[in-house]
Formats: structure tokens, sequence, C-alpha cells
């Protein structure tokens, strides 16, 4: 399909900021520690399903339906702006290490810190989200739908740019720190210390 620049930028800028819009909610209930974290309530979405099978396919489903819809925003927001070669290259590589982690997974058995995988796997998602934020921002500024209000007091640093999302413009700051916001609420929020129940 033809599509002009501005175009371009549009479906870059959205699907990026439509990816944003997916990863911090999934980063969020990856940190939450309620009962034990994101495996355990899991397990308890699994137990809560009693046991039928109609239920336990409906979640894996679910699941696996999800996480298969953020790789398609991804993919479609790094089609727009690289190489298919590229773009097909890192899957490859992708798919081999998803093979060696699952066959880490299943030959480490209960020794593989799932605690940590899941925290490094967090962060990293938060990262990302932060990342797609600026280069969303953006990519719907270059498509003329919002203000530019260039920053002086900014690097313009063409890899901070391309590897870390990051402009120097007001906008695209603004909304990274929006998102960085939601995450330090969340974390002071988790780290708030429980108040013991009134005794009368």
């Amino acid at each position: 399909i033809a599509i002009s620049t501005l175009q371009r930028e549009l479906l870059e800028g959205a699907t990026a900021l439509l990816a944003v819009a997916v990863l911090v909610p999934l980063a969020l209930t990856i940190f939450a520690p309620a009962k034990g974290g994101h495996a355990a309530r899991l397990r308890g979405r699994l137990r809560a399903a009693g046991g039928s099978a109609a239920a336990i396919f409906a979640l894996a489903f679910l699941v696996v339906f999800r996480e298969g819809f953020e790789t398609v925003l991804f993919f479609q927001a790094l089609l727009t702006d690289a190489s298919a070669v590229a773009v097909l290259s890192g899957l490859g590589l992708g798919t081999l290490a998803v093979l060696l982690a699952g066959w880490a997974v299943l030959g480490l058995g209960r020794r593989l810190p799932v605690a940590l995988l899941f925290k490094v796997t967090g962060a990293l998602l938060a990262i990302l989200s932060v990342v797609m934020t600026g280069a969303g921002i953006r990519g719907l500024q270059t498509a003329a739908l919002l203000p530019a209000t260039p920053v002086s007091w900014f690097p313009d640093n063409e890899v901070m740019q391309v590897w870390l999302g990051l402009f120097p413009v007001a906008e695209a700051l603004a909304a990274q720190g929006a998102v960085l916001a939601i995450y330090a609420v969340a974390l002071l929020w988790a780290r708030r210390p429980s108040r013991a129940p009134l005794r009368v």
C-alpha cells in the first residue's frame, strides 16, 4: 500500500501510542505486589477457573492473544520505520531466544528465579513504554497533528532519538515525564507501609 510520508508518520505515531496504552498497564500488573505478584495472580486465576476446560482454554487464549496483539503492534511500528529484512532478522533471533528461554525454564524448573525474571521483564517494558511514548508523540508532530515546541536545554542527539526516543521538544518530554510519574506513583504506592487493623 503506497502511503505518503505524513501518513507513514501518523501510522507510526498512532501505533506506538497504542502500544504504550497496552504496555503501561501490563508493566504495572507485573510490578503489583498483591498476593505474590504476577505469577501468583495467574495461578489464582487458574484456580478460580475451577478445573473447567472451557474456562482454562478461554484464559489461556486471552493471555496468548494479548501477547500476540502486543507483538503485532510492535512489529507494525517497526515496519513503518525499518526494512523488512532487519525486522524479520530480529524476529528470527527473538524466536530463537524464546525457544532457548523455554528450554531453560523447562530444564531448570524451580531453580529459575521467577520473581527476578518478572522484575527484569517489567523494568524492560517500562523503559520500552517511555521510549515509544517519545517516538509516538514525535511521529504525530511530524504528521502535523500535534504542536512541537523546541526546548534549548535538552540535547539534540540522533542516538538518543533513535534508541531512547528522547527528542528536544516539550510535548514529547512532558508525555514521557507523565509515564514516568505513573510508574513512580505506583512504586511508592506499592512500598507504602501497611496499616495494622484497629482493635477496639
